[in-house]
């Protein structure tokens, strides 16, 4: 525990995840296809080298819960729009041929 007051700056504490906590390493593949962030409560999908292949991201929380399915169009690029809530969450990209998952903060 802490002592905090009201007047406290909410922005004051940097949460880093880790591998410890989410099992999924923080090192970037140097293999990575997809490029995926978010911005205003939308979560921005870039997957040019697999353009024109269809698939599946799927949106979880740290909890587990899964947010949001979405379905890959094969256009290389999509914007949705996110749930209200701010934080961490992780996104799983699912192609026929390929899976892929990163760690992103929504903001």
């Amino acid at each position: 525990t802490f002592d905090y007051y009201t007047s406290d700056d909410p922005k004051r504490f940097k949460i880093r995840f880790t591998e410890y906590l989410t099992g999924i390493s923080e090192k970037r593949v140097a293999s990575s296809l997809c490029n995926v962030y978010s911005a205003n409560k939308e979560l921005n999908i870039q997957y040019q080298d697999l353009q024109g292949k269809k698939g599946q991201a799927y949106v979880y929380d740290m909890q587990g819960r899964k947010i949001k399915t979405i379905m890959l169009d094969g256009s290389g690029s999509q914007k949705v729009k996110l749930p209200a809530q701010t934080g961490g969450c992780i996104v799983k990209l699912i192609f026929s041929d390929y899976t892929e998952t990163h760690k992103i903060a929504i903001r």
